[in-house]
């Protein structure tokens, strides 16, 4: 989160964003008057106009006492193909597969992805009967979609559909699958294994990846080759996040891990987003995304005439959220109605806006979106937006994931209240030449300021109405890279006066912060070294 006290040219970017913003599209969604089977966290491939479910749980969010967490009977023991027009779905059991098989595609979180007519199936979480516990699972999938949505629909055999490749290095669940020039990666998640309880008792273990892992698979051999691993534990120690599409400036297809949980000192989402490439990655800590903070339904649009690339974000779960006009600042990070844009301009900077149209209710969370064939989009699933001439656009389908009554169940311990979704969403864009944003930037309770800014010797100033409590403060240069140690401090004053690394070399870089109530913000720092 920015604050309102932030030296000049900071200040100056930030207006630019709004100047230049071109997104005259109002977007919403409708009720499509059709049933899905109710799932959430799952997998999903699109073969023709149909769509193959596999994995994911039936029930709602999973409760806070390890007896009653993940029980085994609502995990996602059939394969569903689904004609999300009519409403029309289909199944098979699991049980006509392979144990290790059937196992493993019962299972929730998955990393998953489609190249072509396969469906890659890796990990995920739940009740497995050959282990006599919960486990992520190690091993990844292959799965022959057009196979597989034929052998359902016309409710034939499904097990030759599917191959399994034993690899422990796949034992990741909550983290997401992806490809760039035909090379697959794995990026973030954890291995939990065990109970889940939320007060950190010894009912499981659990170790997040922290990391890009790369790899092809060879299917002579059917196992993983050109496995790679990129170790970042500062940036990718995150889980649960939304994996973007988009489009670079130079017309290639790239990703964004966008937010996700949980930071390494504190039960809150990340708030910057980080750029995956096929060299590495490239951290963004200077933006804070406060409006979409979970894994959620999302989808991409690339307006190339305006250079300007928008990610839309569907519902799911945030710690800052509109009410009746006021915003509410909560910090367990309920289910929320919004949408939400973010959006990356030809100078590269970002700006995030709230939508004026919200969803019919808690939805979004653990859902994902299955575009329409019909809408224009490029290789990689991102929407040529340059190219939508008609008034309004279907996009596609927000499908099943998480439906609640209430915005914190979870911390309410009233678990009940939530459900696998059986609401089906038509996603429409329709022109409207009216629309005009202004950038969401959240207030922060206390004021915080580079002194002096440009200049050398700077200090951070933090000045606040309550103690400051818990003080995390971090230094990034213009690749996104930390530079010297983090400070961790516990600060029972009102004030605090941090000065900044003088001995850097002269540059620009992001200074990024939080404090005991879990506020965070960036300031931009201009280092002349004398």
């Amino acid at each position: 989160m920015k604050t309102g006290i932030i030296f000049f040219f900071w200040l100056t970017l930030h207006g630019l964003w709004s100047q230049q913003d071109h997104f005259p599209w109002r977007v919403f969604v409708r009720d499509a008057g059709v049933a899905n089977p109710g799932f959430h966290s799952y997998a999903w491939a699109a073969h023709d106009s149909l769509v193959l479910v596999v994995g994911g749980r039936r029930d709602g969010l999973h409760a806070r006492q390890p007896f009653n967490a993940f029980p085994q009977s609502f995990n996602n023991d059939s394969l569903f193909v689904g004609h999300l027009a009519s409403g029309t779905w289909k199944s098979l059991p699991l049980s006509q597969m392979p144990v290790p098989i059937a196992e493993q595609l019962a299972l929730t979180n998955p990393v998953f992805y489609q190249m072509g007519d396969t469906l890659y199936f890796g990990g995920g979480y739940g009740y497995v009967g050959s282990a006599q516990d919960h486990i992520t699972y190690p091993a990844l999938c292959l799965i022959d979609v057009p196979g597989m949505v034929q052998a359902i629909w016309q409710q034939g055999n499904a097990s030759s559909f599917v191959q399994q490749i034993q690899d422990q290095r796949m034992a990741i669940t909550g983290g997401y699958m992806g490809d760039i020039e035909g090379k697959l990666f794995v990026a973030g998640g954890h291995r939990f294994d065990g109970r889940y309880n939320p007060m950190g008792n010894p009912t499981y273990s659990q170790s997040y990846t922290e990391a890009l892992l790369w790899f092809h698979v060879d299917r002579n051999n059917m196992q993983l080759s050109q496995v790679q691993s990129l170790s970042d534990p500062g940036h990718l120690h995150r889980r649960d996040f939304s994996l973007l599409e988009e489009m670079t400036r130079a017309g290639k297809p790239g990703y964004v891990i966008s937010s996700g949980v949980f930071q390494v000192n504190q039960d809150l989402p990340w708030l910057y987003p980080v750029r995956i490439r096929e060299d590495g990655i490239v951290p963004e800590p200077s933006f804070s995304q406060q409006l979409a903070n979970y894994h959620g339904a999302h989808l991409s649009l690339f307006d190339s005439i305006h250079d300007q690339l928008h990610h839309l974000f569907l519902g799911s779960m945030s710690r800052y959220y509109y009410q009746n006009g006021q915003l509410i600042d909560d910090p367990l990070v309920p289910f929320v109605p919004t949408i939400s844009r973010v959006s990356r301009y030809a100078d590269s900077s970002l700006a995030e806006f709230v939508m004026p149209d919200i969803l019919p209710g808690y939805f979004g969370a653990s859902a994902e979106f299955v575009p329409v064939s019909l809408a224009p989009q490029y290789s990689n699933g991102v929407f040529r937006l340059h190219e939508m001439q008609a008034d309004s656009f279907l996009l596609g389908y927000l499908l099943g994931g998480l439906e609640s009554s209430s915005p914190n169940p979870f911390s309410a311990n009233q678990t009940q209240l939530t459900k696998a979704s059986l609401r089906v969403f038509e996603v429409w864009i329709k022109q409207d030449q009216s629309m005009a944003f202004e950038a969401f930037d959240a207030p922060l309770p206390f004021e915080a300021q580079l002194l002096p800014n440009p200049g050398n010797g700077a200090a951070l100033w933090l000045k606040a109405a309550d103690v400051l409590g818990q003080v995390g403060i971090e230094v990034f240069d213009s690749s996104g890279k930390r530079v010297g140690r983090p400070i961790r401090e516990q600060v029972d004053a009102k004030e605090l006066k941090v000065p900044l690394d003088a001995s850097l070399a002269s540059g620009i870089y992001v200074v990024r912060g939080s404090t005991g109530s879990g506020h965070q913000f960036s300031l931009t720092w201009v280092h002349r070294k004398e």
